[in-house]
C-alpha cells in the first residue's frame, strides 16, 4: 500500500494532490534540480515514510514517437556526474507498479532508464546528444536525488512525459529560482519563443491531466 507520494513543487504538486484527494496518502513536494535536495529531504521525510513512498512527476522524454502524457516506471537512474554509479530500483516493486497502472489506464507503459541532470534541457540535439552520454531515455530534476536520501530502501519512480522530440523548448532555466519556476522570469522566457511556448503549454496541460489520473490509480 502506498501511504506517502513525494513530487516536484509546483503544479505537479497540484495535480498529484487532486489525484490523492479523499485517500488519506501524504503528498510531500520538493524542489527541482536543487543541489541541496537530500538536506531537505532529510527534514522532510522520516525513514517510515520511506517504506511505502513513491516519487511521482513529469519528466522529459529522449525517446522517438513519445507524446505528452505518456507515463513510464523507471527501473534505474543515472546521474550527471559520470564518476556514480547509477540506482537501480527493486524490480518487484517496479513490475507492481506497471501492473497496476497498466490494468487502469488506457495504454501500456514499460520500465524505462531515467537520468537526472540539475537544468532543463530545452533543446532537441541536446536530447539527442545526453540519450547517447547516459544510456537513458528519459530525464528529470530529481529522481537521482531522492533515490540516494533513500538508500538502501528503494522507492518506485512514475513519471509522465511532458515534453519530447518534437520541438525545442523555451528556456525554462532562465525561470528556475530556488527549485521552482519564476512566474515574472517564465513570462519573459516564454515571450521570448511564443510558439514553442504554445506547444510548451498544451503538452503541459496533457501531462498534468494525465499525473493527476494516475496518481488517482496508484493510491486507490
Amino acid at each position: 500500500m502506498i501511504k506517502v507520494l513525494i513530487t516536484p513543487q509546483g503544479r505537479e504538486y497540484q495535480a498529484v494532490c487532486r489525484g490523492a484527494q479523499g485517500s488519506g496518502v501524504k503528498v510531500i513536494p520538493i524542489p527541482m534540480g536543487n543541489p541541496q535536495l537530500k538536506t531537505q529531504l532529510a527534514q522532510m521525510l522520516t525513514p517510515k515514510d520511506l517504506e511505502q513512498a513513491i516519487l511521482i512527476g513529469l519528466c522529459g522524454s529522449m525517446s522517438e514517437g513519445d507524446l505528452a502524457g505518456d507515463w513510464v516506471v523507471y527501473q534505474s537512474c543515472s546521474s550527471q556526474n559520470y564518476f556514480e554509479e547509477p540506482h537501480y530500483i527493486n524490480p518487484e516493486l517496479t513490475s507492481a507498479l506497471l501492473q497496476k497502472l497498466n490494468q487502469k489506464l488506457d495504454d501500456q507503459a514499460r520500465r524505462v532508464n531515467g537520468v537526472t541532470l540539475e537544468w532543463v534541457v530545452t533543446s532537441v540535439e541536446k536530447k539527442y546528444q545526453i540519450k547517447e552520454d547516459y544510456a537513458a531515455g528519459y530525464v528529470d530534476m530529481e529522481t537521482y536525488e531522492v533515490l540516494s536520501f533513500a538508500y538502501p530502501q528503494s522507492i518506485g519512480v512514475v513519471r509522465v512525459v511532458s515534453d519530447n522530440l518534437q520541438r525545442d523548448l523555451p528556456d525554462l532555466n532562465f525561470a528556475l529560482d530556488q527549485g521552482k519556476l519564476n512566474p515574472f522570469k517564465l513570462a519573459i522566457a516564454m515571450i521570448s519563443q511564443p510558439i514553442n511556448s504554445i506547444f510548451l503549454i498544451g503538452n503541459s496541460l496533457t501531462a498534468l491531466k494525465r499525473l493527476e489520473e494516475c496518481t488517482k490509480v496508484l493510491v486507490n
